[in-house]
């Protein structure tokens, strides 16, 4: 997957896109006790069904890595649930 640099002030991370739909991420940033970051998806247009965010951070950083971790996910067969994606397996 290809990363997207983005530039927030003067902090810049790189992020993958939405895993669900593919848009740009969104980065947030809050005034509650102090400056904080959350990423969301960036779809715009109603595509994405899912709307992945992540929680809030007091660091881009800390968002940014929890934006762009992505579980390994494994595709279950049509007679065990429909195709369904699962997280990962021990």
């Amino acid at each position: 997957m290809n990363m997207i640099e983005v530039e927030y002030g003067d902090k810049r991370v790189s992020l993958l896109p939405c895993p669900f739909c593919g848009s740009d991420p969104l980065i947030r940033s809050y005034r509650r006790r102090g400056l904080n970051y959350s990423i969301r998806c960036g779809d715009e247009f109603g595509v994405c069904r899912m709307r992945p965010q992540t929680l809030n951070y007091p660091e881009l950083e800390q968002a940014a890595a929890d934006w762009n971790m992505r579980p390994h996910l494994v595709r279950l067969p049509p007679q065990a649930g429909g195709g369904m994606l699962i997280g990962p397996r021990n």
